[in-house]
């Protein structure tokens, strides 16, 4: 929670430094594993939300307010940010999907201020919810029609390298998006997220 604005700021906002540190990947390259792709986002908190631990809803109609300034495969990521005062989450992350990293988060900020940990075991997982949005709703189900085409369309032209080219993306698009029938981008933009 960032509650007090910086003494030298005009814009009334806080400073933030985090650093992102993988844990143990010393031990590990001696091993021959190399570092993760590892970054982090930023979410501002509603008043209401602040303390609970979020589900998949959350992050579907929650956009970030502020991420790392890259996905790097180093062992300590570093950002410098300027918030407003707020209750605001912090999700380390790789960039690969279903790697798995032990991540230790430094915070420094110009004035006191109050953080909570929450360590536990997460991931993405479809909730019950999911699945009753997609009966209630034809729209949704209608574009998680076209996000299971997008998938195997670009399972089939990346082959295993899970690959392609820009006239191979060109492909994927055609054959998922008919012209006047593209439900939703988003589709296609949370796909390669």
């Amino acid at each position: 929670m960032l509650t007090d604005v910086d003494d030298d700021d005009d814009d009334d906002l806080c400073t933030l430094i985090i650093g992102l540190l993988q844990k143990d990947r010393r031990k590990k390259r001696k091993e021959g594993i190399e570092n993760l792709t590892i970054g982090y986002m930023i979410y501002k908190l509603d008043e209401k939300d602040s303390g609970d631990i979020k589900d998949l809803n959350f992050f579907k109609y929650h956009a970030s307010c502020d991420k790392s300034p890259n996905f790097i495969n180093t062992r300590e990521v570093c950002g410098r940010h300027k918030l407003p005062p707020g209750n605001y989450l912090i999700i380390p992350s790789t960039f690969e999907p279903n790697n798995t990293g032990n991540f230790l988060i430094r915070l420094f900020t110009e004035k006191q201020n109050k953080t909570g940990v929450v360590d536990e075991v997460t991931g993405l997982k479809e909730t019950e919810s999911d699945s009753e949005d997609v009966a209630a709703n034809p729209e949704i189900a209608t574009i998680k029609e076209q996000e299971n085409k997008l998938r195997e369309s670009f399972k089939t032209i990346a082959g295993e390298d899970m690959e392609i080219d820009a006239y191979e993306l060109q492909d994927v698009l055609n054959t998922v998006f008919k012209k006047g029938q593209c439900q939703k981008l988003s589709v296609f933009i949370s796909f390669f997220q």
